[in-house]
């Protein structure tokens, strides 16, 4: 076994829900996984897979797994898999007659089956650290709690959890009460994606193929018709690395009553674009202070954590997000309250 640190960026989150409420997302968590064992709460998501006659066969589950509670916090992980999912492997003898290498499915074993790389959580009242993986991000994560919490009968159906980045105490002393000039947004016009479907020449056979995503395409979607969209034939501009697409938002030619409405709107906008998952994309132009990035907008960091063979030591990753929750808290950085 190999044994090493491997660098993790915590993310930091605030829960606030749709309703007053008088308990913590920690009591309620705690509810929920006290009601529900792991059987029971199984989050089922559809995903596309097709079998030969053209049924989608292929179903992924979620669901919290090793929860612990330990020196005030609610600890957990949530992971997901779907029992039909076999890994390819490659062959590493490698013959120099020949002009390719062998890949074969590998199925689990008997009674077991594979699982994405899970997302770690730790829970202290309504403040949450996170530790993504490629497959589970945070709004996944919300939308399982949401699930969950309903599933367990801790949620009523007009009551929703979100998970906020909050913007640290110190940029905020930073902004102080100067007014927000302008918010840019500036993403790739593609990211490359891959969306699993049925093979055409092979029945039965899943393959993927690359598609057109991206979040500065999804901008131009929302400027231009149906009609003009088509007719850039973005499955032509893949290859085109380089293009990007900036929006900018500010007002102009506000008057002196309006400018209290003017700052609630703009910094409103700037707390929505913190939901952006891709800090880098956003920008805040304020008076008298400079350009505040959206790195500086929300709270994270990096941290060395144990693992064995490549896989994250759950308790090492556990005490690590409690250690620097309770720092966040202790310094200030985030309000306790």
């Amino acid at each position: 076994m190999q044994t090493k640190k491997i660098t993790k960026q915590l993310h930091y989150k605030q829960a606030t829900f749709l309703q007053p409420v008088d308990i913590t997302l920690q009591d309620m968590l705690r509810r929920a996984l006290h009601k529900l064992k792991v059987i029971d709460r199984q989050e089922t998501i559809s995903e596309y897979a097709v079998d030969r006659s053209g049924e989608v066969t292929q179903q992924w589950l979620r669901f919290i797994n090793s929860p612990r509670k330990s020196a005030g916090f609610q600890f957990g992980t949530i992971v997901s898999y779907s029992s039909s999912v076999h890994h390819l492997a490659i062959e590493i003898a490698l013959d120099k007659e020949k002009d390719e290498v062998d890949v074969s499915k590998i199925p689990p074993p008997e009674g077991q089956t594979f699982i994405e790389t899970p997302l770690y959580f730790a829970i202290r009242d309504n403040h949450v650290v996170i530790i993504q993986s490629t497959s589970l991000r945070a709004d996944a994560f919300r939308r399982h709690l949401n699930w969950l919490l309903r599933a367990a009968g801790v949620f009523q159906d007009n009551q929703s959890l979100e998970l906020d980045d909050t913007i640290p105490e110190e940029t905020k002393k930073k902004m102080g009460k100067n007014p927000v000039k302008s918010i840019t947004l500036q993403a790739p016009f593609f990211e490359t994606a891959a969306a699993p479907v049925a093979s055409r020449t092979q029945p039965g056979v899943i393959e993927k193929f690359k598609v057109a995503t991206g979040m500065g395409l999804d901008l131009l979607k929302g400027v231009l018709t149906k009609q003009q969209f088509e007719g850039l034939r973005t499955d032509q501009m893949q290859d085109v690395p380089d293009v990007q697409v900036k929006l900018e938002i500010k007002i102009v030619g506000k008057k002196k009553e309006n400018k209290s409405a003017d700052q609630s709107i703009m910094r409103d906008i700037m707390k929505t674009m913190q939901h952006i998952e891709n800090a880098d994309a956003v920008n805040a132009e304020v008076e008298g202070v400079g350009t505040i990035k959206g790195t500086h907008m929300r709270v994270h960091d990096h941290r060395g954590i144990l693992s064995i063979d490549g896989v994250l030591n759950t308790s090492d990753a556990y005490e690590t997000m409690r250690s620097w929750l309770e720092h966040l808290l202790s310094s200030g950085s985030v309000r306790a309250d």
